[in-house]
C-alpha cells in the first residue's frame, strides 16, 4: 500500500485468473485458492472485498487462521448473517473492522467537526440522497450474480451517515422500495423516513439510474441556527443567520463522476490508515462494528416495513 499507510500488499486472492493479468505494480503473489493464500508467509492482515453473500464463508476461513480482517461493506445480505459474521470473528479473537469508506472522506469529517462545534445549533432534521448513475450499466458490483440492491449496497452508507450525525434510530415512519433493476432482480429505489432517539427526524432517498450524472450525493443537516450541506461528495456549505460559508475540499472543477476515483481515494487511504493503526494496536477503528451492525439491523427493518424480505 502507498500514501504513508505503513503497509504493503504481499498477496491477492481472486478465483478469476483474468483479473490477475490486470494487476500491476508491486507484483504481489497471486492465488486462486484460499487455503494457499492463507499460507502466504508474513501476512499480517486481510482485506475482504468480495460479493456480500460470500463474506461469511471467507471470514470463517480467515478467522481460523487468526489473521485480522477488514471486511468491506456490506457485512452480509441480511442482519442475521451479519451477526454470524461478527460472532465468527469475535469467537476467533481476531481484530475485525468493517470498511465504510465515506466515513473517512474529508468533506464528511469536516461536516462532523462543524456540527460538533455547534455551527448550526441543535440538529433538528437530516435529509440525504444517494443517486447513482450506473455507467456502464450495470456496474459489476451490482451484477445479478452478486445479490443485493441499492438498499444493501448503498443504504449501508446512508444509515451510517444518519446515525453518525443524528444519533441512534428509534423508529421508522414508512419505507418504500421500487424493484425494477435487472428485470426485478434488484431493488433500484428506496425511500424512508425515521426518527432518532434524541428527537431528530431523517429522510433517506436511494436510487440507481442507467445513465451518468453529476452531484448524485447530497446530505442536508438542518439545525436550530442554520443548515449544513455536503454536496456531490466534494464540498461543504454552512448557512447561518444570513451568512454562507463554503468549504471546497478538492482543487479542481472536474465532473464528479469522471473524477470519482481521484475523489474517492482520500477516503480509501484514510480507511486503510485506520485499519493499519488498529492492527498495530495503536487505536480502535473510527467506525465500530456495533455501529455497522446497527445499520444492518435498520436495513432489515426498512425491507420489512416496505413489504420486502432481504435475501
Amino acid at each position: 500500500m502507498t500514501g504513508g499507510i505503513g503497509a504493503k500488499i504481499v498477496a491477492i486472492l481472486d478465483h478469476n485468473k483474468t483479473t490477475h493479468a490486470s494487476i500491476k505494480g508491486g507484483r504481489p503473489t497471486l492465488y486462486t485458492q484460499i487455503e494457499h493464500f492463507l499460507q502466504h508467509p508474513g501476512m499480517d492482515a486481510v482485506i475482504i472485498a468480495t460479493p456480500p453473500q460470500t463474506h461469511l464463508t471467507i471470514v470463517e476461513s480467515v478467522a481460523r487462521s487468526g489473521i485480522p480482517i477488514m471486511l468491506e461493506k456490506p457485512i452480509s445480505p441480511n442482519y442475521k448473517e451479519a451477526k454470524a459474521v461478527v460472532s465468527t470473528a469475535n469467537r476467533a479473537g481476531i481484530k475485525f473492522m468493517v470498511g465504510l469508506t465515506t466515513h473517512y472522506r474529508p468533506e464528511m469529517i469536516l461536516a462532523e467537526r462543524l456540527l460538533r462545534e455547534g455551527k448550526i445549533g441543535d440538529i433538528r432534521t437530516i435529509q440525504e440522497q444517494i443517486v447513482i448513475g450506473l455507467k456502464p450499466f450495470p456496474m459489476n458490483y451490482v451484477a445479478r450474480s452478486n445479490g443485493g440492491g441499492v438498499l444493501l449496497e448503498n443504504g449501508i452508507h446512508l444509515l451510517d451517515h444518519l446515525m453518525w450525525f443524528g444519533g441512534p434510530v428509534s423508529k421508522l415512519f414508512g419505507a418504500s422500495i421500487g424493484k425494477y433493476f435487472l428485470d426485478g432482480h434488484h431493488e433500484d429505489v428506496c425511500m424512508f423516513q425515521a426518527a432518532h432517539e434524541n428527537g431528530v427526524l431523517s429522510q433517506g432517498h436511494l436510487q440507481w439510474m442507467p445513465y451518468k450524472e453529476a452531484g448524485g450525493f447530497r446530505l442536508m443537516v438542518y439545525g436550530s441556527k442554520g443548515c449544513l450541506e455536503v454536496r456531490g461528495l466534494d464540498s461543504v456549505r454552512v448557512n447561518t443567520l444570513g451568512r454562507s460559508d463554503f468549504f471546497p475540499l478538492y482543487n479542481d472543477d472536474s465532473n464528479y463522476i469522471d473524477s470519482f476515483v481521484a475523489r474517492h481515494l482520500p477516503g480509501v487511504i484514510g480507511q486503510l490508515r485506520d485499519f493499519a493503526a488498529y492492527v498495530r494496536g495503536e487505536k480502535n477503528p473510527e467506525v465500530s462494528t456495533e455501529h455497522a451492525l446497527e445499520a444492518h439491523r435498520w436495513i432489515d427493518k426498512i425491507y420489512r416495513v416496505a413489504g420486502k424480505r432481504p435475501d
